[in-house]
Parts: C-alpha cells; structure tokens; sequence
C-alpha cells in the first residue's frame, strides 16, 4: 500500500478489507464515503428547453434548482460528455432553449456562460482544466485574469496572490508555495482540487462537473464531496456526470440516466435502485428493450 509516494506496508490479501486499506491509503479512519450536509434546495437556476447538439437528432430538457446536485448517469458512448460540452458552447449546437436564473442565453459560448455564470469542470484535467506547466497561482486566477486587470492592462499582483491562496486554503490543496510550485509536480487530487478552485474564483451560480473524481484517491474523494455538497448548499446548482454508479447514488439528489442521446429516466433519491438505473442504462427503458 502506498501513500504520499512512500510505502506504508505488505500485507497478505487475505489480511486486509476495503476499509482496512482505504484507512491505509488515507493515513486515517474513514467511516464515510459520502459525506451528507443539510441544505435547501429551491427554484430552478437553469433550464433546457428540447436542446439539440450538433450530430444528435435527440433533443434534451432539463433542470438544475439552487442547493440541487443532479447526477448524469449511462454507458460510455451515450452523450454525456457531448452534452456538457455543447450546454457549455465548447461544441456546436441546433437548437433549443436555454434559461440561466429565468434569463434566455442565446448561442452559447464558453465566454457567454462564464458571463452569465456556469462552470466547466471537464473530465480531463491534464489537457483541458489545467496549464501543466504553469504555477497553482496562475492556474486557479486564469479565468478571473481579465478582473484582475487595470485600464493599462497591468494585473494587480497582489490581489491575484490573494485569491490564489484563499481558494488554495479553502479547498485544501496540498502545496508548499502556490506561487511556484507547478501543477504538474501535484497529485493527482491536488491537481483536480486547482481544477474546481480555477472555476470557484469566477463565484459561478452553476456547476458542470464531468467525472470530477476520476483518478483520484478515496482521500481527495471525500474532501471533494465535500467541497461539492458546500457549493450546493451556498446556493449552486451543479450536474455531474459520473461512470460510478456508487457516487451518484451517494451525492446527488436527482440522477438523470443517459441512453443513445437521450435523457430515459429522471429518478428522486428516494426511488434510487442501482438495478433499475442500470437498465434504464442499458436498455433505454422499457420501449427500448426489445
């Protein structure tokens, strides 16, 4: 088992239990995957109204409320990252209404959402969220850069310092200097945690997340859980997408379950059934089941 790049111990398999090496890998008791937090969830803070991306005929509505964690869930190749992608103007669309806080955004683009406030967390860090080669600083102030910038176009240095390092407390992030070491010596939650804090700065009222936890380890999990449940109950409103069926179960409120393009199912959290989700999953519903 390995820790912070160092050894903690061999054992024989029949020796350990997923808790048992979960607390190995952490350094620390974890009782609780999925961290609960009392929140509010209230009027809907976005909307899409029979939206069709570009190379679908199928088109797609939705709702996200403020303080509601809804969960996108279905097989690889069933559109969920296509979606995110067009709500967010990063890839073309055909089509269909768009409601931000009851305001029609018309056309979107990355630029017009981040305006209007939504984030884009995507699926891969290294060659979308993050600059590699840049500091922490410079990763987590790159959206916010223009604000920062007086009439002369010169960036007040101390006021990105400042941000950096209050989101860089605020979420945790494992580092000796944020104004020099680079994002690419962290870890792979630490990198994940500069990803979200780089779209918390711009203060969004709405969150995309595609798979924010991949490769990440079950410590930087629960801590990013946690930090996603904060954001809800602050008021956003957030639509993740995620391939564990055990963390949307465990974090969202609503799972939406995508099948060839489409929304097939939109499931309470009362009425969670991992079978159930998994057929729909698979088969569509009951008219696609052939």
């Amino acid at each position: 088992v390995l820790r912070d790049g160092n050894s903690v111990g061999t054992f024989q398999n029949s020796a350990l239990d997923k808790r048992e090496i979960i607390r190995l890998m952490v350094g620390r008791e974890m009782n609780q995957v999925y961290p609960t937090i009392e929140k509010e969830i209230g009027e809907p803070i976005y909307e899409v109204r029979e939206f069709v991306r570009s190379g679908s005929r199928s088109p797609v509505s939705l709702e996200i409320r403020s303080g509601e964690i809804v969960g996108m869930f279905g097989l690889m190749g069933a559109g969920r990252t296509e979606l995110l992608s067009s709500l967010f103007g990063a890839e073309p669309s055909e089509g269909g209404e768009i409601l931000v806080r009851g305001k029609a955004l018309t056309r979107p683009t990355p630029t017009r959402c981040i305006r209007e406030g939504i984030a884009y967390v995507t699926e891969n860090r290294r060659q979308e969220g993050l600059i590699m080669p840049k500091t922490i600083e410079e990763n987590v102030t790159m959206v916010v850069l223009d604000r920062m910038t007086g009439a002369l176009g010169v960036v007040d240095r101390s006021r990105e310092k400042r941000t950096a390092l209050d989101l860089v407390k605020k979420l945790t992030v494992k580092t000796s200097d944020p104004q020099r070491q680079f994002v690419k010596n962290l870890s792979g939650g630490n990198q994940q945690k500069v990803v979200i804090a780089k779209w918390v700065a711009s203060e969004p009222k709405v969150f995309f997340m595609d798979e924010p936890t991949r490769g990440v380890d079950v410590g930087a999990k629960y801590e990013i859980y946690t930090y996603i449940n904060e954001l809800a109950r602050e008021g956003c409103g957030v639509l993740l997408v995620s391939s564990e069926m055990e963390e949307v179960m465990g974090i969202c409120d609503r799972i939406l379950v995508m099948y060839r393009d489409r929304i097939v199912a939109d499931i309470p959290k009362a009425a969670f059934d991992q079978e159930r989700i998994i057929q729909y999953a698979l088969e569509g519903g009951i008219s696609d089941a052939g």
